[in-house]
């Protein structure tokens, strides 16, 4: 190997650390929000929106590098959007993107929430 293999390599597994090391992170993260416990709130709904999908699929004739003519597909717009917003007293106002949230959103809900530290997460709906 020479030198310059050498440094493409070295840099190769200094990246290759990185990755491994933030999916580590990331993974941390997610097993402390399981392990926080769920609590119930009392919360009055401030705002609820719902935008529909406009997604749109949209095809175009391409010629491939051989002479073939085919169709490339391709798709504009956004999919459907639910949002809701809560006043929960001592937890202050919390927002949600859950689709079963806001399926399941009365003007007074109980929420399941969980706290870790000052972030507060939604996690559903008592019915």
């Amino acid at each position: 190997m020479d030198s310059d293999e050498i440094g493409v390599l070295s840099i190769l597994l200094f990246f290759l650390g990185l990755f491994v090391f933030g999916g580590y992170l990331l993974y941390k993260d997610n097993k402390n929000w399981e392990e926080t416990p769920i609590v119930q709130a009392e919360c009055a709904l401030e705002r609820s929106n719902f935008t529909p999908s406009t997604l749109q699929t949209h095809a175009a004739p391409t010629v491939t590098s051989n002479g073939d003519i085919g169709m490339t597909f391709y798709q504009t717009g956004h999919t459907e959007k639910n949002s809701t917003v809560w006043n929960c007293g001592p937890l202050g106002r919390l927002s949600s993107d859950n689709k079963e949230v806001f399926r399941w959103a009365k003007e007074k809900s109980i929420l399941l929430t969980k706290t870790r530290g000052e972030e507060t997460r939604i996690i559903g709906v008592k019915r």
